[in-house]
């Protein structure tokens, strides 16, 4: 009994320290970036080393409460802090469907994640302030003379999609790096810090939703609810900042 529960604080522990690792990673770089006035922010380099190497839920902690302290210096980040959560989410995935051994693996998250942020982030940017708030998209629409509504909404989600996949694979790249000097002890002990037990082998995996399907609840569909819940919720409460939502959501799908 005493073991077990000098197990949970030493897990524990190890868990509130790779969290905070996390978060001031991501802070101290957004800042930097942030006055450095860079046409990228990086601020989601710890978010991928904590959910890659905790799993799901450290990663979101570690999205939103970035996101939080950011708006110290920068009041529009809570706004974004959805998508620093998507990036959380898809990095838990990711590492248990795929992982990040293959470069053609790396090649599609970095794509992929690239193209959801920089998309969220635009429809954001428009919604909440009803265009781009970067100084470089600014000077970029200037440039190529952009004065129609959808044509600069479009070469907006074209200048954000490029950046931030250029902004995933430094991130990427950055919290690999990290990842690999790390003891591969350590690294097996922040796995089954996220799962609090031994992680499930694939086969017992099936074995589980073999037996939920029968009674129609089945692990990969209550895991999808429940991630659902998590985005739906953080959605509706940067919509709920905002001084007029209903303007927000018309303005985003009209």
């Amino acid at each position: 009994m005493k073991a077990n529960t000098y197990r949970n604080k030493k897990y524990n522990l190890l868990g509130v320290g790779t969290i905070s690792f996390g978060i001031a990673v991501n802070v101290i770089i957004s800042y930097v970036s942030y006055k450095l006035d860079l046409p990228i922010f990086l601020d989601t380099i710890g978010t991928i080393i904590v959910a890659a190497m905790g799993g799901l839920f450290p990663g979101i902690v570690t999205a939103v409460v970035t996101n939080l302290i950011c708006t110290v210096f920068n009041n529009i980040a809570v706004y974004f802090g959805f998508v620093n959560t998507l990036v959380a989410i898809y990095v838990a995935w990711f590492v248990r469907k795929r992982s990040f051994r293959k470069i053609q693996n790396i090649i599609l998250f970095i794509l992929v994640s690239g193209i959801i942020s920089g998309g969220i982030s635009v429809l954001i940017q428009w919604g909440l302030f009803g265009g781009p708030q970067q100084d470089y998209t600014l000077r970029i629409l200037s440039a190529i003379g952009a004065e129609d509504e959808f044509y600069r909404f479009f070469m907006s989600l074209v200048i954000n999609i490029c950046m931030d996949i250029i902004d995933k694979s430094i991130s990427i790249a950055a919290a690999l790096a990290v990842i690999h000097f790390i003891p591969s002890k350590a690294r097996a002990i922040m796995q089954e810090m996220g799962w609090r037990q031994r992680p499930l082998s694939p086969e017992e995996i099936r074995e589980m939703d073999e037996h939920a399907g029968k009674t129609h609840h089945s692990v990969k569909r209550r895991m999808t609810l429940m991630l659902l819940a998590i985005s739906v919720a953080t959605l509706m409460r940067t919509m709920s900042i905002t001084e007029d939502p209903v303007f927000l959501c018309v303005t985003l799908f009209r």
